[in-house]
């Protein structure tokens, strides 16, 4: 391993014992007095581990020739074809988000180049531990390369204000933006010549995507997937509508 990464664990089997619970009610990022570490720290204990793991290869790509790009594509039109077969209720329950992310996907241009590199690809608060000044994360079987970057700090980003807090889209949004506003992460997002908006909706695409395929895969959501759902929803109006703008 790089000497620079040395002060995090890319294995999950030296995850310590007391860190074997990985429920969403039971937040594990703690401090060693047990108290819940500050978002702020986390997002900042975040953009350091991605600005190493950056560090080990990155690529600018067009938007085109991307996987999760392409992998949205084909999920929206499986979703169509779900929805074409589904009964009057479910169709109005499905095509109205159907309808954004579709909006979405045009606002993209596909000949953009964007900036790819590795990420873990489930990092949430109950897959992480910190100990000692130090960042683990376990569940390392979603890692995956060529992902636009800054997928992880997102995705960490919605599970905690959503999943966790049960905040709405608004919150989510307003603390994600700000979290891209600390200096070093701006520096971070220029010296990789990020569009924040275009990767912001590729995530929010592939996303909301892969969750409505998952809903309407069953006979009756749950709560907490309907709720989720209108978090999904709601981002990707705002975005479509310049009510949440980067």
């Amino acid at each position: 391993m790089l000497p620079s990464l040395r002060q995090y664990d890319f294995t999950p089997l030296s995850i310590p014992v007391t860190a074997n619970t990985v429920s969403p009610d039971k937040p594990i990022l703690q401090d060693a007095h047990g108290k819940q570490l500050s978002r702020t720290r986390i997002s900042s204990l975040l953009f350091r581990y991605s600005a190493q793991v950056y560090g080990m290869g990155m690529e600018t790509r067009p938007v085109s020739s991307v996987v999760i790009w392409n992998y949205s594509l084909r999920q929206l039109d499986s979703i169509l074809k779900m929805i074409k077969i589904a009964d009057r209720r479910r169709k109005s329950d499905y095509i109205p988000i159907f309808r954004l992310l579709k909006r979405l996907s045009g606002s993209i241009d596909p000949s953009a180049e964007i900036t790819v590199s590795h990420v873990h690809g489930m990092v949430t608060p109950w897959t992480m531990h910190y100990s000692e000044l130090r960042l683990f994360a376990q569940v390392w079987e979603t890692r995956s390369n060529a992902v636009p970057v800054f997928f992880d700090q997102f995705h960490h980003m919605f599970c905690e204000l959503v999943v966790r807090e049960q905040k709405d889209a608004q919150a989510w949004f307003t603390f994600t933006r700000r979290s891209f506003d600390n200096l070093a992460q701006r520096r971070l997002a220029h010296r990789l010549d990020v569009d924040m908006r275009t990767h912001f909706s590729m995530y929010v695409l592939f996303m909301t995507a892969n969750h409505l395929r998952h809903i309407m895969a069953q006979q009756a959501p749950s709560t907490t997937d309907l709720r989720l759902l209108r978090a999904w929803t709601d981002m990707t109006e705002g975005l479509l509508t310049g009510n949440f703008r980067w």
